[in-house]
């Protein structure tokens, strides 16, 4: 298997042109893998541009399309992303990924293709049916998050939460006085937030999937889908820095309030696990999250159990 460091793979394209970037769209969690996506290409001072894969004319630029599980059969975005702009474009670069079936498109891409998988069994797959492209393996993206680069403290009541949380985004990332529009919607999910903060006084996170993916596990008492409650906007709608940072923030400082967490949301299971906490990790239902647990965290965080 071909595993490569992803800062020293990215490292080798050009500082002086541009990248063209889509985001893979879906709830905090994919927020979550943007946030430290954004966090290397910084630190790499690469030069990036975000755009929408419906509207974006991509011939003859490199193109990066955003890590996650979005090549399965649940979902389609990814798919009819890299359906229109692979042959377009001189390099389409689509990072770390579980992917599975999908074998006509898989077939079709070419040798200005490079696929990072993040799990051995989406590469031994993709790898057997994607004949012409450049298969990689590599860890999720979200494993590179900074976490004490998103994470800010939070006052004891709402305004102080707020206001708190205001001049964090500022200072990092919104480079502009936040409008009317943006303000209401900020204050309209830190009331949210202060809400779910103050719902659940146990230490135990319990958090399982309640859409796609899902194995039952969500009727268990007290559960809290927060990948799902801190989903941001509409699926398509546009992802900027700003917003990958806030809704990482807010991921974050949900899941530190706890000492344990029971979950199969594979990034609520990582964000705990960058955070040291105590995890009690599940299964979805296919093969991702035990993939990933076997190649990325069994033996490296061993504050991680898997649970099967």
């Amino acid at each position: 298997m071909e595993e490569i460091n992803i800062k020293e793979y990215l490292n080798n394209f050009s500082k002086y042109e541009p990248i063209y970037f889509i985001p893979n769209p879906g709830n905090s969690g994919d927020i979550l893998i943007s946030c430290a996506t954004f966090q290397v290409f910084n630190q790499l001072k690469m030069k990036y541009c975000i755009v929408d894969s419906d509207r974006f004319d991509a011939r003859g630029k490199t193109v990066f399309y955003g890590g996650g599980g979005n090549l399965v059969p649940y979902y389609d975005h990814a798919r009819k992303a890299v359906q229109r702009i692979h042959k377009l474009a001189k390099k389409t670069v689509i990072l770390p990924h579980t992917i599975s079936n999908n074998d006509d498109l898989l077939q079709d891409l070419g040798t200005n293709v490079d696929i990072i998988c993040r799990e051995p069994v989406s590469f031994n797959h993709v790898k057997k049916i994607a004949s012409r492209a450049h298969v990689m393996l590599s860890s999720d993206m979200a494993f590179h998050l900074e976490t004490k680069n998103v994470l800010s403290n939070n006052g004891d009541s709402l305004i102080k939460a707020f206001l708190c949380e205001l001049v964090f985004l500022f200072k990092n990332n919104y480079g502009h006085m936040p409008g009317l529009k943006e303000l209401n919607r900020f204050l309209r999910r830190e009331i949210k937030m202060f809400k779910l903060f103050k719902q659940n006084e146990s230490s135990i996170l319990t958090c399982f999937r309640t859409q796609a993916e899902k194995t039952g596990m969500e009727l268990c008492t007290g559960n809290i889908d927060i990948s799902l409650i801190l989903a941001y906007g509409k699926f398509k709608e546009q992802l900027h820095e700003s917003i990958a940072l806030w809704v990482s923030n807010q991921m974050l400082r949900f899941i530190n309030q706890y000492n344990k967490i029971a979950t199969n949301r594979l990034h609520v299971a990582i964000a705990a696990a960058l955070l040291g906490k105590d995890v009690d990790f599940y299964r979805n239902s296919y093969y991702k999250n035990e993939a990933v647990y076997r190649y990325s965290l069994e033996g490296k965080f061993p504050n991680v159990r898997w649970m099967g």
